[in-house]
């Protein structure tokens, strides 16, 4: 994590070890694809299993790709007076889809807990909301839990949101 409330922003990166498990979790899906479709299970394959062996490939390559990707250039949450800016980057063309909260949208922050893992979502206040976007969910596997990210963004609200 680098900045303080005293010298902002506050940039939070996201952490490798963490994305590691989903890029590894995907490669023996890649590898039996490409093993299935270089010696397919019946003599006479139809040219359906190679289309559908090519599109569930497409797939799981993007998926690597992806999941690659955000080890070598992570999300990053920057937090600092002006607002909060969520950034998920996507390869070295700085491809990257950012969402913006200015803090007079932010109503608060809040821990999702799920099975086995745990999320930061963002409360936007009632004349905010979209219908298609509820309740965001900030860019995931940080360098830092999302218990202390949570808690880290609702000191911020209260500095720096507007009174």
């Amino acid at each position: 994590m680098q900045g303080s409330f005293l010298k902002p922003p506050i940039v939070i990166s996201g952490s490798r070890w963490r994305g590691l498990l989903p890029f590894l979790c995907s490669l023996p899906f890649t590898a039996s694809i490409l093993v299935v479709l270089d010696a397919p299970s019946r003599a006479d394959p139809s040219a359906w299993d190679y289309i559908w062996g090519g599109a569930a490939l497409l797939a799981f390559a993007g998926c690597n790709l992806y999941f690659g990707c955000q080890l070598i250039w992570p999300s990053k949450v920057i937090v600092g007076p002006e607002g909060l800016i969520s950034r998920t980057t996507f390869g070295p063309w700085g491809l990257a889809k950012s969402s913006r909260y200015d803090w007079s949208e932010i109503d608060g922050f809040e821990l999702w807990k799920h099975h086995t893992f745990a999320s930061v979502g963002i409360r936007l206040k009632r004349n905010q909301r979209s219908a298609a976007i509820a309740n965001p969910v900030l860019a995931g596997s940080l360098e830092i839990s999302a218990a202390k990210t949570c808690e880290l963004l609702n000191q911020a609200l209260l500095r720096w949101a507007p009174r």
